[in-house]
């Protein structure tokens, strides 16, 4: 799974880590990277479903 984090888009993994290790709202992520929240929504479910690919594998 650390793998499939490493090989995500810097945006990707910023918003991960915003919202899962830093406890930030989607709207709050957005704010802080400049982007509108559907592009953070969208890209936490991009990363959660390379993370459940990973998983699986």
């Amino acid at each position: 799974m650390r793998s499939a984090l490493f090989n995500l888009s810097p945006l990707h993994q910023d918003v991960f880590r915003m919202i899962r290790f830093d406890g930030l709202t989607i709207e709050a992520a957005a704010h802080k990277l400049g982007v509108t929240p559907e592009m953070v929504h969208e890209a936490l479910v991009d990363v959660l479903l390379a993370l459940g690919r990973a998983n699986r594998s």
